[in-house]
Order: C-alpha cells, then sequence, then structure tokens
C-alpha cells in the first residue's frame, strides 16, 4: 500500500476522497488495515505489510504522524521515500527532501519494535539524476509490466501516469500473445532511462546491459542495507 498521510488533515488533503461521507476516508483506511492485520493473524499468514509515506514540501510534517499510525495499524515497515515529481525531466543534481528533513525523519524511528521498522530511503533521493550511460535503455521492462483497468498495457507503475508510454491493450487478446509479439519483446529499446519518469531501476538496468551483451559479470558479495541516518 501506499499513502502519504499520517494524520487525518493530511490524509484529506493528499487524497481529495470523493463517495457519500468523503469525511469519514480517513477513518475507513485505518479501519481497512486494521482488519487485513487481525485476518493475517487469524490465518496465521506469513503475509508480510508494507507501507510507503511520499515526502514533499507540504507533508514532511506529519511524518511523525505516520509512525504512529504504522504501528496503530499493525504494520510490518513503513517506508519514507521522497517525492520523485516523476514527470519532471532528470537532472544533474539530487533530491533533497529527505536530506533536508532528517531531523523529524530520525525522531520518527522512536517508534519501531521488533516487530515494526521504519526505513529512511535516502538513496532514493539520486532516482532522478541523469545516468552516465546516455544509451542505456530500460531492459527491466522487458521483465515485467503494468496493466490498468482498461487493459492499456504500460512498461511500468512509474509510466503509468502518461499515455505516451501505453504499448498496447489486451483487453481483446490473450495475455500470452501479447506477450509473445515481436514488436512487444522489443519495446523496451525504444525506452531511454534518461527520458523516462525518475525510477530506482538505473544500476540495474545497467547489470541487465552486460547480461543481454553476454559479458561476463563479477559476483559481488551482498551486504545488509545500511541506513544513511544511523
Amino acid at each position: 500500500m501506499e499513502y502519504e498521510w499520517g494524520s487525518k488533515e493530511t490524509y484529506l488533503k493528499t487524497n481529495s476522497p470523493k463517495g457519500k461521507d468523503p469525511s469519514k476516508s480517513y477513518e475507513n483506511a485505518k479501519l481497512n488495515v486494521l482488519r487485513l492485520n487481525e485476518q493475517r493473524k487469524k490465518i496465521e499468514s506469513k503475509l508480510v505489510i508494507s507501507a510507503s509515506y511520499v515526502i514533499s514540501e507540504w507533508n514532511y510534517d506529519d511524518v511523525i504522524n505516520a509512525a504512529i499510525l504504522g504501528k496503530e495499524t499493525g504494520i510490518d515497515n513503513l517506508f519514507f521515500r521522497p517525492d520523485m515529481m516523476p514527470m519532471n525531466s532528470r537532472s544533474e543534481e539530487p533530491l533533497d527532501i529527505i536530506s533536508n528533513n532528517k531531523e523529524i525523519l530520525l525522531k520518527s524511528k522512536a517508534y519501531e519494535n521488533d516487530n515494526y521498522k521504519i526505513h529512511i530511503e535516502h538513496e532514493r533521493e539520486n532516482d532522478s539524476l541523469i545516468t552516465q550511460n546516455k544509451e542505456l535503455v530500460c531492459f527491466c521492462s522487458n521483465h515485467s509490466i503494468m496493466i490498468a483497468a482498461n487493459g492499456d498495457v504500460y512498461p511500468c507503475c512509474y509510466t503509468r501516469i502518461n499515455k505516451k508510454y501505453v504499448i498496447g491493450n489486451i483487453s481483446n487478446q490473450k495475455f500470452e500473445n501479447f506477450w509473445k509479439d515481436k514488436n512487444n519483446c522489443e519495446h523496451y529499446k525504444t525506452l531511454n532511462i534518461n527520458s523516462c519518469p525518475t525510477c530506482p531501476y538505473a544500476n540495474v538496468n545497467e547489470t541487465l546491459t552486460k547480461v543481454y551483451n553476454n559479458d561476463k559479470i563479477v559476483k559481488q558479495k551482498q551486504f545488509d542495507k545500511l541506513d544513511y541516518f544511523v
């Protein structure tokens, strides 16, 4: 799930809920997460419930409320991520919304416990940077796609808000035929990373370049993810 809210005021401002009684949307959303957690316990499921809070210039002061909300609803992980403004052009300078609010983000970690972890994703501020490889394409889109409710197929969830990225529609054809279509299989070559919306897969695509070129890949030792603010 993804929410940019901790308090009711911020939730209503972010989501502009509709329906018969929009004023109760915050309570209903919270209740739904609680129900999900209760059902998970009831059936002894190993399901992990995580949420992300996208920090912008107007909701950063609500992160403590978000941390409290996550703990109250019984989720396992809360990720604080910067607002990437996906339709903006990539830049030479990283975002700084996380760095500028380091103090309040660190305070949010006081609400962690053994079953609830808060993650501050500082490295995501670099997702909007122009890649050094000007020819880098999105190999990732050749391995996963995003299908909208109307059947439109997008390369990924980051492109779903712009019709120009639609590859095709599967409403009137079998998915298998769509997936194996030669033109669709080659579509990734048209997606230059520097002209795509910001995403966290630039490094993955660099590695996939070697895979596609049959280049040797040196296996690296994996380390536990480091928290920038620890």
